[in-house]
């Protein structure tokens, strides 16, 4: 889940609209091979992006379901400017 702040576009799950913080659904990525992940290190979020993520895991699911199925689309029709 890409953390991210200073976004200037839709594709976001709010933590902090204010500050234009929340997860970038554009920077996200797939990770095919385990060996990449380390169970060892221990990921960092910020108290008050912890808070707001807290409990909106479904959320954050079906938004990020939606965003690959709109890039998806979007990369059928390439000839669009939005696209």
């Amino acid at each position: 889940m890409p953390l991210r702040s200073d976004i200037n576009h839709p594709h976001v799950l709010w933590t902090d609209k204010a500050n234009h913080c929340g997860v970038d659904f554009s920077k996200a990525v797939v990770i095919k091979r385990e060996s990449y992940i380390d169970m060892n290190i221990e990921p960092y979020l910020r108290q008050k992006e912890f808070d707001a993520l807290r409990g909106k895991d479904y959320k954050i699911k079906c938004k990020m379901q939606k965003y690959i199925k709109k890039y998806k689309e979007a990369k059928q029709d390439l000839s669009k400017p939005v696209n």
